[in-house]
This record gives structure tokens, C-alpha cells and sequence, in this order.
């Protein structure tokens, strides 16, 4: 599987359909990275909803992971390794986390 970049309607629709929820678990209530990796965070929600081996799990993760770093690029140099931390944590954290939310059923089409 390649890791998939959503447009803004397909972001909109699966937000809408409760498939997105942004940066960790729906039980975070949107705590998170999400003043930078908001998209960031919902591509890889899809990435997991669509699901297929643990080969594209980790293929989920490092897109999101490289997706997280390239945002990192758009701010102040100031602010940047701080925003690369954030991105390697949460990165680890899909990482050690993940696995349960990860759909092993798919590949699965839900656009």
C-alpha cells in the first residue's frame, strides 16, 4: 500500500463519517499536535482505517512520520527542532500505540 494524501473534500467527508478524528485516540478529545500535524494526523488516520498488513503499518507510520517533518519546515528556525521533537514522540508514539487501532482486515475502500 502507498501512504495516501487526502484532498480537503475527502478530509471533510471522512471527518464528517467519523473516520478522521486528528492528532491520538478519539478518547483524547483532540489533545495533540494538532496546531501543526492536523493534516498531517488525518492522513494517517485513513492510512489506518484502510488497513492491510504490518508491512503497511509501518508504512503508515514513517509517511507519517516524513509528512510531520516536511510541516516542521513551514515555521520560524526557532521553532522547528521543537516541532521536530513533537513530531518524533508522536511518531514513537503510533509506533508503540498503534497496533489497536490498526485495521488488519484491509485493505478496505472507504472513500
Amino acid at each position: 500500500m502507498k501512504y495516501k494524501f487526502l484532498t480537503s473534500e475527502q478530509r471533510a467527508t471522512l471527518e464528517e463519517r467519523g473516520i478522521l478524528n486528528g492528532c491520538g485516540p478519539q478518547s483524547w478529545h483532540g489533545w495533540g499536535p494538532n496546531w501543526l500535524f492536523k493534516a498531517d494526523c488525518y492522513e494517517h488516520d485513513y492510512n489506518y482505517a484502510v488497513g492491510g498488513s504490518e508491512a503497511d503499518r509501518r508504512m503508515a507510520d514513517w509517511g507519517f512520520y516524513i509528512a510531520m517533518i516536511q510541516d516542521t519546515k513551514r515555521l520560524v528556525w526557532f521553532r522547528q527542532p521543537f516541532a521536530r521533537l513533537n513530531a518524533w514522540v508522536f511518531y514513537q508514539a503510533v509506533r508503540m500505540f498503534g497496533k489497536k487501532h490498526y485495521n488488519y482486515q484491509g485493505p478496505t475502500n472507504i472513500l
